[in-house]
């Protein structure tokens, strides 16, 4: 009963998401624009280890490029 009380796991979800918001909004700031992969871009990003200097290589070969972000931003009220 207390656990359901405490929830920590829901709150742990709220404090991801209010992160994750100000992280975006601030990336937006900067003039960054999320977009959505292609399925093969997703295939090549999950061959990659998160946190590895070749995944984050190639995450910033597709935002750097402008035909990726013409063709695949996601519009800002989404």
């Amino acid at each position: 009963m207390v656990r359901q009380r405490l929830n920590p796991e829901k709150g742990i979800a709220e404090l991801q998401n209010v992160h994750l918001s100000a992280t975006e909004r601030c990336l937006t700031r900067l003039g960054y624009r999320r977009f959505v992969l292609t399925r093969d871009q997703a295939r090549a990003l999950h061959r990659l280890q998160p946190g590895t200097a070749a995944r984050h290589a190639y995450l910033h070969t597709l935002a750097s490029d402008a035909t990726i972000l013409t063709a695949q931003t996601i519009p800002a009220n989404h």
